[in-house]
């Protein structure tokens, strides 16, 4: 595959909005309806919500889970193959810190760490909000240091809201 047939996945715009903001509302729709309108969807939240109870319940815990852990998968792929193609580099440096940065969005959203609650859509006002703060710290031009540990003392905040509604 030569560079441009693949770049146009990260770098490409449509009506001045880049391609990978499309797929991020597509995804985070289908994601919605699954989770809301699905069957499988009420299982991830009771199995998240107490695992034991929903194997008394007759749910086939086993294939949930499968079934989670692989449209994580292909979410993981996705952002990928748009990570790849904007940097037009394949590194196994590239995404090295991002998973604080996702926790931090999912939790900032609102998304219980014990599980059985949580929505798409307060997820990605969650990455939204964290992406305002990375771009302050950015316009700051302020030491990274300072952007990980804000980062980790909203982790902890939001966990320990958390636990004070349990």
């Amino acid at each position: 595959v030569r560079m441009k047939e693949f770049t146009w996945l990260g770098r490409e715009k449509i009506f001045e909005v880049h391609v990978a903001v499309y797929i991020l509302i597509v995804f985070a729709i289908l994601s919605t309806f699954i989770l809301t309108r699905t069957t499988i969807g009420r299982y991830i939240f009771a199995i998240g919500g107490n695992e034991d109870a929903s194997i008394l319940s007759g749910i086939k815990v086993n294939f949930v889970k499968i079934f989670a852990f692989s449209f994580c998968g292909l979410a993981a792929g996705i952002a990928a193959a748009i990570q790849v193609s904007r940097i037009s580099l394949g590194t196994s440096q590239a995404g090295l810190g991002m998973e604080l940065q996702a926790i931090a969005a999912v939790i900032l959203g609102g998304t219980s760490i014990y599980g059985g609650s949580g929505a798409v859509w307060r997820s990605v006002a969650g990455v939204m909000l964290l992406a305002l703060i990375n771009n302050g710290f950015n316009i700051l031009n302020a030491d990274p240091f300072y952007k990980d540990l804000t980062t980790g003392i909203i982790i902890i905040a939001a966990v320990a809201l958390t636990s004070g509604r349990k």
